[in-house]
């Protein structure tokens, strides 16, 4: 059979075409985050509030593309530099690098992928769950995604794909989870509540601000020994922070619930600590980081840190000697070289552990015992000053 020559070089097309799609073809993908109402996730987010974690699959067989954190990107264009606000508007004014995740991909036809989330809220109170390939403890990651076609060669890069991230970073600073009280250290047996409520991006809320308190409803409720026994309503104390009273008047195992609802944009926040409550024992005391830089100044204390060796080595309060609670051999060996008649001022990050080595050392004949409330994250908020790291 004769075939001429255009029938031939169509035919050489065809076939250097197949061979092409057969092929894998690095194709690129950038993903950016960004919560919901408020800004797309910074390089700084990871510092302050944890990594946040990406990964792209296969949407039909699962297979996974790529994995990884989000990262610092380049000088963004003017349509990711802009802050999202809510009801849509945007700041222009706004410059600051966002993240990204960048992936390449090898395809080699129209593939549907899946591009996951797993946003961390650093919340101190919590047991632990795993998504995406990467383990945080529960409640303190929200899970987010979306599908879209990648198609060979044909990058999704520059401001790349979007994926939101609902919710509050809502954490409870006081009273601290599995924390141990007295009743005739609570005055009037009123117990205050503190709460720590930011937009998910780590963006501060104000009355009347960019992320308005006005539009927020902030409550606590209380259960006893299993049974719901107060709710109360937590106002707008300061920036970002809320605050709210309890009566307890009687001892037991309670659990703290507090919730936050956006009544105009409808994002939530939760968190959840559990207690107990004793009506004897030794005396320990949380007191404000304001009180508790006077009296470490006046001197006459001794100051403990019970967090771990790199947490002290980031920063801690001068003239602290570390203990740490989780080494227990280190602990009791710190213990043994203070003074049960001095007062010992102690602190942790926020306020859990320092709480349980604050009870054991009351259990343990130590007259005065004093914890700073909220811990270093309380200390640092009010602007206190701490060493340098090493």
């Amino acid at each position: 059979m004769k075939i001429n020559r255009k029938s031939l070089l169509l035919l050489m097309v065809l076939v250097a075409w197949q061979t092409l799609m057969a092929q894998p073809v690095p194709t690129h993908l950038v993903i950016r985050v960004k919560a919901k109402d408020a800004s797309i996730f910074g390089p700084h987010h990871a510092s302050k509030y944890g990594a946040v974690f990406v990964s792209v699959r296969d949407a039909v067989s699962g297979k996974l593309y790529a994995k990884g954190l989000l990262g610092p990107g380049p000088e963004d264009s003017a349509s990711a530099k802009q802050g999202v606000v809510p009801g849509g508007k945007q700041d222009t004014a706004a410059k600051k690098t966002t993240g990204r995740f960048e992936a390449v991909i090898d395809i080699a036809e129209p593939t549907l992928v899946t591009a996951e989330v797993v946003a961390p809220t650093k919340k101190r109170n919590a047991a632990a769950s795993t998504g995406a390939d990467f383990t945080y403890p529960a409640g303190e990651s929200v899970i987010a995604s979306t599908q879209l076609w990648l198609i060979p060669g044909k990058d999704i890069d520059g401001d790349g794909q979007l994926i939101e991230i609902p919710g509050f970073i809502l954490d409870i600073l006081a009273p601290s989870g599995g924390r141990h009280l007295l009743l005739d250290t609570l005055a009037g047996g009123r117990l205050n509540v503190s709460v720590s409520l930011t937009m998910m991006c780590g963006c501060k809320i104000t009355s009347g601000g960019r992320w308005n308190a006005d539009n927020i409803e902030v409550a606590g409720y209380l259960k006893k020994n299993g049974s719901k026994v107060q709710a109360t309503e937590l106002r707008l104390s300061d920036t970002s922070r809320y605050r709210g009273i309890f009566t307890i008047r009687e001892r037991g195992k309670y659990e703290l619930t507090v919730t936050a609802y956006d009544r105009v944009t409808k994002n939530t926040g939760v968190d959840k600590i559990v207690f107990t409550v004793d009506s004897s024992g030794q005396r320990t005391n949380a007191v404000s980081a304001n009180d508790f830089e006077k009296a470490v100044r006046a001197g006459g204390v001794q100051l403990l840190d019970v967090r771990r060796p790199d947490e002290f080595s980031a920063g801690h309060l001068l003239g602290a000697v570390r203990a740490n609670w989780h080494d227990s051999t280190e602990f009791r060996e710190q213990a043994a070289h203070l003074d049960k008649k001095k007062p010992v001022y102690v602190y942790c990050l926020s306020g859990g552990r320092s709480g349980k080595a604050a009870d054991w050392l009351a259990q343990n004949g130590f007259t005065q015992v004093i914890d700073l409330e909220g811990g270093i994250k309380a200390w640092k908020a009010a602007g206190k000053p701490l060493s340098e790291p090493q």
